[in-house]
């Protein structure tokens, strides 16, 4: 009926002013649309047309008041810059809000005026050409990220502020690993039943899924997807319970059915409770040391920075306590000969990064880089959980490969370095209890950084 299809447009619209990649459903609604009004062409012109103009008309004094303020032509949102910078740079993690030096850059270049702006859309298809295997893997476990049982919160946390609620304390809120590995099963199970009712439901869950895998994943984006995927849920539920009653009087047949459900139920248990997990534990640094085997290096008109660590959000950032007679870390660090020619370098940084208790004080040695100033100018820098402890040092005279080790000792309070537990290059060895030098399968999170003009 037209006035179905008016109103669906005018839920679509409101939909997509909440959460803007709902826009990349239409394309099934409209599809939907023509399949329902297939006998009748003239219908399916007519209908496509009010469904377009009913979902546009709510959206439209927002487009022209974006319009007004930015002078050019952002739809109903003008965010979309600000979302993909977040989780499509060098220094994005998979997860969890994070503004790291490439997420600003990203936005300076697509806030350049004279018609020198660059959209973040362009600059992120042209990392992916660059670095096609990088790309892939943020995009991997933002992927996992989102069919997992971890709630990642923005402003509030249902872990935290949620047990504040009666309601929420209440049994009844069944937690995501329950339904969403229900649903997994259902995905399974129920394929091979396909109408295009439920190849609807699948268009709309697979492209809402990855339509969050191109920005990032927060709790909240997951939250528009749950009634589909308690549907799923639903489905897959009674595939299983029904396959059970059979198998009771079935044949091999039946008990091989049961088999399959089973089996897709531990495939969607085992995805929402222990994937991340698992590949960043046992895959992770494997997989970086083949999709970014020299580490990290990030360009912004300011500086030049190269480092072998992760995101601090979802990553293996770890404090390593360092113990009262101090620690030496040897750091190797891969040069692109690019650099020294790309910009007029002006001085150099080591970056340590290190957890401090309040009134500790520390001492520091460098060996194979020189120090341009006294230890009394090591200046500190907040960081997010930590400090960076910048040492003004001679900049590197060509690309390659730079080896350097620095001893660290608290001469008052504790300190923790910090570390990367899921990156393993092999560059990064510290002193053992006997004073060898060992690899412990992690990398330092030290930062090395040109200050260009």
């Amino acid at each position: 009926r037209c006035w179905y299809w008016c109103l669906l447009a005018l839920t679509t619209a409101f939909a997509i002013l909440t959460r803007g990649n709902v826009l990349l459903l239409v394309p099934g609604v409209l599809g939907l649309l023509c399949w329902r009004q297939r006998r009748n062409w003239r219908r399916v012109a007519i209908y496509t047309v009010l469904f377009v103009v009913a979902m546009y008309v709510p959206q439209l004094p927002f487009s022209l008041r974006n319009l007004s303020y930015h002078g050019r032509w952002t739809g109903p949102s003008s965010a979309q810059d600000a979302v993909l910078s977040l989780g499509n740079t060098s220094e994005a993690p998979p997860g969890g809000l994070e503004y790291p030096p490439s997420y600003h850059e990203a936005m300076r270049k697509a806030n350049l005026l004279d018609g020198r702006a660059v959209p973040v859309t362009r600059q992120m298809l042209h990392w992916a050409w660059r670095q096609p295997m990088a790309f892939c893997e943020l995009k991997w476990r933002t992927l996992l990220l989102f069919w997992s049982h971890t709630e990642i919160p923005n402003n509030v946390n249902m872990a935290g502020e949620g047990r504040r609620s009666v309601l929420l304390r209440f049994p009844a809120v069944v937690p995501f690993w329950l339904f969403g590995s229900l649903a997994i099963a259902g995905m399974l199970l129920l394929w091979r039943r396909r109408s295009p009712d439920r190849l609807f439901v699948y268009y709309v869950t697979i492209v809402y899924c990855l339509s969050t895998v191109l920005f990032y994943m927060l709790a909240r984006f997951r939250i528009p997807l749950v009634p589909l995927l308690c549907v799923l849920a639903g489905g897959g539920a009674i595939q299983l319970w029904g396959r059970i009653r059979k198998a009771r009087s079935g044949g091999e047949a039946a008990r091989k059915r049961l088999l399959f459900s089973v089996l897709a139920l531990a495939a969607g248990l085992y995805v929402t409770l222990k994937a991340f997990e698992t590949y960043q534990t046992l895959f992770e640094a494997s997989a970086m040391r083949l999709c970014r085997p020299s580490g990290v290096v990030l360009e912004t008109p300011e500086h030049i920075a190269v480092f072998d660590h992760g995101a601090a959000s979802m990553g293996g950032l770890t404090p390593l306590p360092v113990p009262n007679r101090g620690v030496t870390v040897q750091k190797t660090l891969i040069i692109p000969n690019s650099v020294s020619s790309a910009k007029r370098v002006t001085s150099a940084t080591l970056r340590i990064p290190i957890l401090m208790e309040k009134g500790s004080s520390i001492q520091v040695d460098l060996v194979g880089l020189e120090r341009t100033a006294s230890p009394d100018s090591d200046a500190f820098e907040d960081g997010p959980g930590y400090v960076w402890l910048n040492i003004p040092v001679a900049p590197p005279k060509s690309g390659g490969e730079l080896t350097f080790s620095f001893t660290i000792r608290p001469t008052r309070g504790r300190i923790s370095l910090v570390i990367d537990r899921f990156r393993d290059y092999g560059r990064t060895q510290f002193s053992g209890s006997h004073g060898e030098m060992v690899s412990i399968g992690a990398e330092s999170a030290v930062e090395f950084r040109w200050n260009t003009e």
